[in-house]
This record gives C-alpha cells, sequence and structure tokens, in this order.
C-alpha cells in the first residue's frame, strides 16, 4: 500500500451488461455486449478541500461526474427519475468525493439524525470501492442527508455481507438547499488497503436511497435477484 501517490492517476470504474437498454442477469452476460462505465478522478492541483458540503473549489467543477443511474425498484432498471451527479477528486493524503443529488422538492428530502452507523430512513449517498478490483471484496462509505456517516466493508461478493467492524478515520458534511442536497467526503489513503502500483485502477459503485418516493438506484444496475456486489 502506497501513501504517497505523487502524479498517479486514479481511474475508478465498474462495468455493466447491458441489452437493447434492458438490464440481465449474471447468468446471462455471457451472451451480452459489456459496457464499462469508467470515471476519472482527477488531482486537486494544490487546492485546499474545506470538507463543509459546499463543492465551491475550483476542481469539483473540472471533475467529471458519474450520473445516468437505474432504478432497482420500484421500476428496475428504468432511468432514475431524480439525477444524481457524483464526482471524485485525490491529492496525496485521500480521495475526495462530491456528490449533488437534485430534488424538485427539497422540503420533502427525509433528513433524521441517529447516531453513527445508523442511517434509518434517511435519504442517502452510498460509494462502495473494490480497491483491489478484485471482484470479490470493497469499502462501502455512506452518509446521509443529515449528515450521518455509515461505514462497513465487503468480505465476499455478497451485498449484504457487510463487516460493521469496519472503523475508519474519514469525514463527510452535506447541506440542503433549493436544488437538492451535497455530500462532500474525504477517506484517506491510509483507512484502505491496495495494492502498490503507480496507476490506481479501482471499482467503484454507487447508490442513492430516495425514501419520500420510495426510489432505489444504483450507477451500475443490480438487479433485485442478484446478491452479488462487487462482481458487478
Amino acid at each position: 500500500m502506497r501513501s504517497n501517490y505523487g502524479t498517479a492517476l486514479i481511474r475508478l470504474f465498474f462495468s455493466a451488461a447491458i441489452l437493447s437498454g434492458s438490464f440481465l442477469p449474471a447468468r446471462e452476460k455471457d451472451t451480452l455486449n459489456v459496457i464499462a462505465k469508467q470515471i476519472n478522478a482527477i488531482k486537486t492541483g494544490g487546492h485546499h478541500m474545506q470538507i463543509d458540503g459546499r463543492l465551491d473549489e475550483a476542481p469539483w467543477r473540472e471533475a467529471p461526474a458519474a450520473s445516468e443511474f437505474r432504478q432497482r425498484q420500484p421500476a428496475e432498471g428504468e432511468p432514475a427519475s431524480e439525477r444524481t451527479e457524483v464526482r471524485f477528486l485525490y491529492d496525496d493524503e485521500a480521495l475526495y468525493i462530491g456528490a449533488r443529488m437534485f430534488c424538485p422538492h427539497p422540503e420533502k428530502i427525509i433528513s433524521l439524525t441517529t447516531r453513527r452507523d445508523v442511517a434509518s430512513n434517511s435519504e442517502r449517498i452510498i460509494i462502495s470501492l473494490d480497491t483491489y478490483r478484485d471482484r470479490r471484496t470493497a469499502y462501502t462509505f455512506a452518509v446521509t442527508a443529515s449528515g450521518v456517516r455509515v461505514e462497513y466493508y465487503h468480505p465476499r461478493d455478497e451485498e449484504f455481507a457487510r463487516d460493521f467492524s469496519f472503523d475508519p478515520v474519514w469525514e463527510a458534511r452535506t447541506r440542503i438547499d433549493s436544488a437538492g442536497w451535497t455530500a462532500e467526503m474525504r477517506i484517506p489513503f491510509s483507512q484502505l488497503r491496495f495494492n502498490n502500483q503507480e496507476q490506481q485502477v479501482w471499482g467503484v459503485n454507487i447508490n442513492r436511497w430516495i425514501p419520500d418516493i420510495n426510489e432505489d438506484v444504483y450507477w451500475i444496475y443490480v438487479p433485485s435477484k442478484e446478491t452479488g456486489w462487487s462482481s458487478r
């Protein structure tokens, strides 16, 4: 594991199988053309990143966004009804994640205050990182609209195989505004394990839960009948 990246590029990508706009179970993947989604993390360029949920530093405007989410429920496989944009930055010490969750009626955002690791029924954004890209394990970081942090480790390729003893030191702040809500995270590289290659390629998936409309959306769609997670 390296703690100093220098000028290394972190690329975060995961792949999904698509056929005529429909998503099919893993057992049918062999007959499909696999389309890989990819997102690049860019360097902060020496900018001081204030973790306050505002996303107003210049690097956030330059980073590409992961968007085009799809529903697991209620309309499985259909495009998300509310837009989500997630961006990734990094410096020598940490990975930064900035998320904008659009909502036409911000007053309806469910935002409950609970203790850490209890997401309740609050709206939330979840980032899962397969740092070795082994398609078996992953670190997951989540934050609710009220700023409650949740984290766990997937020791195997199952979405609900979650080890809550994973207890990293990291930061997250959120804000609700007229466009919806935002989340800003800082995850030190020292809290993760990964290989020592100069160019990092990690798997990533992103999940947004929108309880006021009972909508569960994913950047890489995971069918409701599948149990796999990192292998997606």
